[in-house]
């Protein structure tokens, strides 16, 4: 339902080239198929994680404009994809309107700033590493997994949970 109305949006926008894949896999193969302007992305895939590629396309196509429809944790993702990987968040539990207004928004390249980007979101406060293990965190990865995908110490994690959860 939800990517049919994405799809009618760009539609109605003038946009006719339009793709879509399913997995993290597929969409790395896509990219190097074809080239594209905009990327309209679910956070979780039948593969995986999404995240856990955003960096190499960010890096990959540096040009390609990025927007996560996601449902998951609105706070952080909102100022994590925008901090980190310079990308739009648009949360699926936001109100139609204003998802698709955003969304038009986002197809011609203007930049809103969301309320839950203001001071009073503590992730703002958070730094990149802190964002990057809350992510983790919030998709229950365990404290050995989250070592080996960010390259530190168990007790750094550890560690790095408890400033967290100060903040």
């Amino acid at each position: 339902m939800l990517r049919r109305s994405v799809r009618m949006i760009c539609e109605a926008n003038g946009f006719r080239n339009l793709d879509e894949v399913a997995s993290c896999r597929n969409l790395v193969s896509q990219l190097k198929k074809e080239s594209y302007t905009y990327l309209i992305l679910d956070l979780l895939l039948a593969d995986g994680d999404s995240m856990e590629i955003l960096g190499a396309i960010r890096v990959d196509y540096p040009s390609l404009n990025i927007l996560i429809f996601s449902s998951q944790f609105p706070a952080l993702y909102r100022v994590l994809l925008r901090k980190d990987y310079g990308c739009a968040y648009i949360s699926k539990s936001d109100a139609e309107m204003e998802s698709v207004g955003e969304i038009v928004d986002f197809l011609r390249g203007k930049v809103t700033v969301r309320r839950a980007e203001s001071s009073e979101n503590p992730f703002t406060r958070l730094s990149e590493q802190e964002r990057e293990i809350a992510h983790y965190l919030l998709m229950g990865r365990a404290t050995n997994v989250i070592a080996e995908k960010c390259g530190i110490r168990g007790s750094s994690v550890r560690s790095v949970t408890r400033f967290i959860l100060e903040k």
